[in-house]
Formats: C-alpha cells, sequence, structure tokens
C-alpha cells in the first residue's frame, strides 16, 4: 500500500489450534518495525435475529451529499467504489441506512470478501453528517472508529442493501456503538458490537495536506 517509495504493508496472522489472529503492519523502509494494530478470537457464529422493526415516523432525513460533502470538506475523500448511501434517516440515538449493495468482486483479488470492506465502511458515513466546527478553532471534529468488541457474519459474501445503528453511548470524547448490516430481503448479513470511536480533530496543515489529529 502505498507510492512506491514509502511501501506500507499489512497483514493477517491465523492460529488455528488458539483461534486467535492478528493484524499486523510495517513500512518496507529501514528500520522495519511492525506494528501490531488488532488483536481478536476466530470462532463459529450462531445465527442472529433480525432488531425489531423501527418506527422512523419522527426521524429526520440527512441528504447522502450532504454526507459526502461534508466529508470533502475535512479532507476525507471517497471515491464512487465507496460512495454506498443511497439514503438516510435519524434520531438522536438511532440511524436507518440504504446502501446500494456491492455485487462484484474486483479481479484484482483471488477471493471475494467475506463482508466487503466498502460495505462495511459505508455504515459509519452517516456519522459524518454530524461534523462539528470545534470551538474557537474552527476546525472539524467528528468519530472516527478505532476498536471493534466483536463482528458477528451470518452470511459469507452477501450484497449489503441497509443497515441500523444505534448509538449505545455518547460523549465529547467518544462513541459507543452497535450495527445490523441486512440483504436486500431483510436478513442479517452481519452484527457489530460495542464498536468504539474516538473523536479526532480533522485539521488542515499548511501544505494544503489532511491530517487526522487525535487528542
Amino acid at each position: 500500500l502505498g507510492p512506491i517509495d514509502n511501501l506500507f504493508a499489512v497483514w493477517v496472522q491465523h492460529a488455528p489450534v488458539t483461534v486467535r489472529v492478528n493484524v499486523t503492519s510495517s513500512f518496507h523502509v529501514w528500520p522495519c518495525v511492525q506494528t501490531c494494530n488488532a488483536r481478536g478470537l476466530w470462532a463459529p457464529a450462531a445465527d442472529i435475529a433480525p432488531w425489531p422493526v423501527i418506527d422512523t415516523v419522527n426521524f429526520s432525513v440527512a441528504p447522502v451529499e450532504d454526507v459526502y460533502r461534508k466529508a470533502v470538506e475535512s479532507g476525507m475523500q471517497y471515491g464512487p467504489a465507496f460512495r454506498r448511501l443511497k439514503h438516510i434517516l435519524h434520531e438522536h440515538w438511532t440511524i436507518c441506512m440504504e446502501l446500494d449493495p456491492v455485487e462484484d468482486r474486483s479481479a484484482s483479488h483471488r477471493m471475494e470478501y467475506i463482508l466487503h470492506p466498502a460495505s462495511l465502511d459505508a455504515c459509519f458515513h452517516p456519522l459524518f453528517y454530524k461534523i462539528e466546527n470545534d470551538g474557537s478553532t474552527g476546525r472539524r471534529r467528528s468519530y472516527l472508529p478505532i476498536r471493534f468488541g466483536r463482528i458477528t457474519v451470518v452470511q459469507d459474501h452477501a450484497a449489503v442493501a441497509s443497515a441500523v445503528m444505534k448509538i449505545d453511548t455518547k460523549n465529547d470524547q467518544w462513541l459507543l456503538v452497535s450495527a445490523t448490516l441486512y440483504d436486500a430481503e431483510g436478513g442479517v448479513v452481519a452484527r457489530l458490537e460495542k464498536v468504539l470511536l474516538r473523536s479526532v480533530v480533522l485539521s488542515h496543515g499548511d501544505d494544503d495536506t489532511h491530517h487526522l489529529v487525535a487528542e
């Protein structure tokens, strides 16, 4: 990953006996320092029931174009392949969204994704609608995910057509959420539990390079 003079490698290590999984990364420049980005356990998943139907009569619409406009203004560029949002309804603690399913796998990959990263990433895009200016500094602040408590995939290689996110805990520094992803028929594709998001400042450098600054 990255430019040729600053290549960045990411790999996954799976130990079948202990069912432990490590996600590790390093720069391909000297010194080659390895960083463990995530640890977890790999285990069979039981069936998950859909969440009860949510009454959205009193929900508000968040225009999709405004979501991605705020993202671009804050330095986060998403290409067409990752702009999967089609419609968003939200209130203080719940976000309902329709997604453009990712049907085709890339010819550059030998295997299909178990859960397509574009669909997973798009579940968090509605939070960009709540990007706010950070007081007197004028910097924009938003929440970005830093830890997943559990990811349960019920349908391998399924196309995600909608999702519901529930905000469990919220303050100025942290956001704790859960989400359920559905296929076009309303079947559960995956569930995300205890996803921790940290409040970050989306700041602009003097060279017009965009940075994420975690306080």
